[in-house]
């Protein structure tokens, strides 16, 4: 406990520091890239990312990468972008730290899992992109990143969470359309609904599907 929260708290600072750089990705003022709001999001993801963790690397790794996730979401729903400045770094992240621990532990098949899950993911992302025309090439590459991620963790937080995200974006848009905050045509922020989708997998996905 006492190490969730420091990392909590480490992490809550790190999104006050970077709360002004995430504003330069939009083009005004959004309350979503509120300085505080960007540390409380920044604190709960590294909290969360803490007690999934089971070694130093995993901590370090997971802990960045819920951030980045974090810091995603909130430039998404600023902007409708996910950025390549963002995205990239945190594929780096995941390949550098998965990698350290699959060879540390001399599971080198877990990573391969991984890696094939989230290629997979990402391929089916981009083909759901071309046919409908409502996803964009920032949303394709977090699917790639966010599947690498379930992959990792296992097969029913795979599966839980690649549904999830579907079904928090559906509930968000019925909801912005009751509140006429949108429209049908409109183009939609999805990535916030993959992350959350990404978290209740990882999260509920062994309780919820034990037979995987």
């Amino acid at each position: 406990m006492i190490l969730v929260i420091g990392v909590a708290l480490i992490s809550g600072l790190a999104g006050l520091t970077a709360a002004r750089r995430l504003n330069r990705f939009s083009d005004h003022q959004s309350r979503w890239l509120d300085r505080r709001l960007v540390a409380v999001v920044s604190a709960i993801a590294g909290g969360c990312a803490a007690g999934l963790a089971a070694g130093p690397v995993e901590l370090i790794t997971f802990t960045l990468l819920a951030i980045g996730c974090g810091w995603l979401a909130l430039v998404d729903l600023a902007t409708q972008r996910l950025p390549d400045r963002l995205v990239g770094p945190l594929y780096l992240v995941a390949v550098i730290g998965l990698g350290w621990t699959a060879i540390s532990t001399g599971d080198a098949g877990r990573l391969l899992v991984a890696a094939i899950i989230g290629a997979c993911v990402l391929a089916g992302y981009f083909l759901l992109g071309l046919i409908t025309g409502r996803l964009g090439l920032g949303d394709v590459k977090l699917a790639g990143l966010i599947g690498l991620m379930l992959g990792w963790a296992g097969p029913s937080q795979t599966l839980l969470g690649a549904l999830a995200g579907f079904a928090v974006g559906a509930v968000m848009a019925i909801g912005l359309l009751i509140f006429r905050r949108t429209n049908r045509k409109a183009d939609f922020p999805f990535g916030p609904a993959m992350i959350i989708g990404a978290v209740l997998g990882l999260a509920f996905g062994p309780a919820l599907l034990p037979a995987l």
